[in-house]
């Protein structure tokens, strides 16, 4: 279990950093900037 303490960890980074994006995504829509709310959608 130890050896994946790791791998869980920036798993959990990943998703906050995603979900801060998508939080920023949502403003942006929200504000009337979707051009800007795009470029995070894209890959």
């Amino acid at each position: 279990m130890d050896k994946y303490i790791d791998v869980i960890r920036r798993t959990l980074d990943l998703a906050n950093t995603c979900l801060q994006g998508l939080e920023h995504v949502k403003t942006c829509i929200n504000e009337g900037r979707f051009e800007d709310g795009l470029i995070m959608l894209h890959p």
